[in-house]
């Protein structure tokens, strides 16, 4: 029979892989949100500049 929980260190091997998940899909995230935020600037700034005539 097997125990009803996982002994100690397979429980902390199972957690310590959630956090490294958790810490590459924020990460991933961060990257990503800034990424669009900086296409959206570069889109607002060539906007304006054909706006204005520069380009």
């Amino acid at each position: 029979m097997f125990p009803a929980s996982p002994p100690p260190q397979a429980r902390r091997r199972m957690t310590h892989r959630l956090l490294q998940l958790a810490l590459i899909i924020i990460g991933v995230d961060v990257v990503h949100a800034h990424r669009v935020f900086l296409g959206v600037d570069c889109l607002v700034k060539s906007d304006h500049a054909s706006a204005l005539g520069d380009v």
